[in-house]
């Protein structure tokens, strides 16, 4: 038999404070296999204190910093995937044909939190202002025990990969499978105190970390009622909170679905993780017109859907994690039939054969009414209830009839159809024609089903904060800042074409003034030298009935205290009428410009003028 009495802090494996004992029990056959010491406040305390100081120096990594540590973990997870998933298999009695792809897809997250560090826009800057990513601090994860490689992975990978250093509380139900773990993160050469494991009860380790001051985060997978105690316990110290609560999971059968396809799918999504886990499909909403034929395939198909040792690769749903586990699933089949559904697969007790461990029947309940205590309350067992519907609204409305939305899924040949049934689902992940899933994308619920998001840079996002640096100009900056304002509105007026007055004081007395009809053509069309030789072109402009410059991009290019130099472009707009005929014509202008400073305005000193192309053509 093992014994555990030891807790991971400050990088190295320090024995318990906490004298608490407590038996680990196989589900399997309800024998003892191994004895854990629990740690308490004290062990809690410490390792806070280690986080704490960690963070100093962790907090302020480099991302390529981080990618390495993230990197270093997932191969120290991914050697020991055997180990992990032999421990869950024994300790949980997770059935190794979902035990192991879970354990591999924990030690993937940490892949996909490198993906998402690099993603991330640390720095942001406009102007004067710089905004910052920056990590939350120090990270309670408390993480549930049902698929206990995973969650560790996912949190632990999305705080690292922000900065943040972590006292981690696994359930105490997966010490075993905690144990490998570490071992893991010992492995992995972390420094000192990024990441500390006490394993303990919540009500004693999770209850120190929701209210002690040093911790600034909060990342918690559980039930409902824990998450909720952890908002208000976690107010007093402003906690920032990521909950992953519970569900109530449908899945939407639509009337176009083949059967021969959907009814495995169905099933395998509400006996995932032998119905122990929070995205289950417990509730399979049906098509009433086709009822009769669904009912007839899931008793064919529940076949496959055999109980037993969960170390057979054939096995499909393994025992309850525990006898109070055991207990509560047959409460809610009892509460079933006494609330009038009707059993069409499974029942109360045990399977024939399976007394010994905490194996139930995966049951199958049709005829429910929504309202039912059954359809509503998450059960966390294989317990699937067959909802018929009249109409898809009625499908949909009966989807989102629950305090859950956290998983949904839509069964249905028209792809276009099942897309725009699943956009209406208030879940926070809706898979279509089957289980799948996407290490990038966000995990987490709406309404009770939590708060906040894990996975990718979603989950990256989560123990983040944004801090915004602002700066005040300088005196010179200012300075420049209104010169070039000044120079934009001396641009703006000379195109005003409507004030040939106004413009000609825009110029100097000796202003070089150059045409280049044609901008490929380096000779000039024509040249003036003074502001006198220039009035007859502004006076010109007076024999179009209508003129309109629109000035397009403006660029000043260099400025000091009283010169500068820019270029614009221009669209120029001509009316002329001659009798009856209107013509307009259009012209791309391109100016090169020298401003000097004189008596505080900036004037044109010199203008070379570009025609890029001309078009002409009449008007009706």
């Amino acid at each position: 038999m093992k014994t555990i009495t030891t807790h991971y802090i400050d990088g190295a494996f320090v024995e318990s404070h906490g004298q608490e004992v407590m038996d680990i029990i196989r589900p399997t056959d309800g024998q003892v296999i191994a004895r854990v010491t629990l740690g308490d406040e004290e062990d809690t305390r410490r390792a806070i204190g280690a986080a704490r100081r960690a963070f100093a120096t962790f907090g302020r990594t480099l991302k390529e910093e981080r990618a390495s540590t993230l990197r270093r973990l997932h191969q120290a997870v991914s050697a020991r995937v055997d180990d992990l998933t032999a421990a869950m298999v024994e300790e949980y009695g997770g059935v190794v044909q979902f035990a192991r792809p879970i354990v591999e897809t924990g030690a993937k997250a940490f892949l996909a939190a490198e993906k998402g560090l690099e993603e991330l826009p640390w720095t942001q800057s406009w102007g004067k202002t710089t905004v910052t990513l920056e990590p939350v601090g120090v990270a309670g994860l408390i993480t549930a025990w049902n698929a206990n490689a995973l969650f560790i992975c996912l949190k632990l990978a999305s705080a690292v990969a922000a900065g943040c250093t972590v006292v981690l509380k696994p359930s105490e139900l997966s010490s075993l499978q905690t144990q490998v773990m570490i071992e893991c993160l010992n492995a992995a050469n972390l420094p000192q105190g990024v990441c500390n494991v006490v394993i303990g009860r919540g009500d004693v380790v999770g209850a120190e970390l929701v209210r002690n001051p040093d911790v600034d985060k909060i990342s918690f997978t559980g039930s409902v009622g824990v998450g909720e105690q952890i908002m208000r316990d976690g107010a007093a110290t402003m906690k920032r909170v990521t909950l992953e609560l519970g569900g109530k999971s449908p899945t939407i059968l639509l009337d176009d679905a083949a059967l021969d396809q959907a009814i495995p799918a169905a099933l395998f999504m509400a006996f995932l993780n032998s119905g122990q886990a929070c995205a289950a499909g417990t509730r399979l909403l049906v098509p009433g017109s086709r009822l009769d034929d669904i009912k007839r395939r899931i008793r064919d198909a529940m076949r496959a859907f055999t109980v037993g040792d969960p170390t057979d690769p054939k096995t499909a749903i393994g025992p309850m994690v525990s006898q109070k586990q055991y207990e509560r699933v047959q409460s809610y089949i009892r509460k079933g039939i006494e609330e009038g559904a009707e059993v069409l697969a499974g029942g109360e007790g045990h399977p024939e054969g399976l007394e010994a461990g905490y194996f139930v029947k995966p049951t199958v309940f049709v005829n429910v009414k929504n309202e039912m205590t059954i359809a509503q309350e998450e059960i966390f067992g294989p317990v699937l209830c067959v909802i018929a519907y009249d109409s898809e609204e009625e499908a949909i409305r009966i989807a989102n009839d629950s305090k859950y939305g956290l998983h949904a899924g839509v069964l249905g040949a028209d792809l276009q159809r099942a897309r725009r049934v699943a956009s209406r689902i208030r879940s926070g992940r809706v898979v279509i024609n089957g289980m799948t899933d996407d290490p990038q994308a966000p995990w987490g619920g709406f309404k009770y089903s939590g708060v906040g998001r894990e996975y990718g840079r979603y989950g990256i996002e989560a123990f983040l904060e944004t801090r915004a640096i602002l700066e005040t100009l300088s005196p010179s900056e200012a300075a420049d800042r209104l010169a070039i304002r000044e120079l934009v509105e001396t641009y703006a007026h000379c195109a005003d074409r409507r004030d040939a007055k106004g413009q000609m004081s825009l110029f100097t007395a000796d202003t070089h003034f150059v045409v280049y009809m044609n901008a490929k053509d380096p000779t000039p069309s024509q040249e003036l030298h003074s502001l006198e030789a220039l009035a007859p072109v502004f006076a010109a402009l007076n024999q179009y009935d209508a003129t309109t410059h629109f000035v397009g991009q403006t660029t000043i290019s260099t400025l000091s205290d009283d010169r500068a130099t820019g270029e614009a472009y221009c669209l120029a707009h001509h009316v002329t009428v001659d009798g009856s005929k209107r013509r307009l014509m259009v012209a791309s202008l391109r100016y090169n410009d020298t401003f000097v400073k004189s008596d505080g305005a900036w004037l044109f000193s010199e203008r070379l003028l570009y025609v890029d192309w001309v078009d002409e053509r009449a008007l009706s």
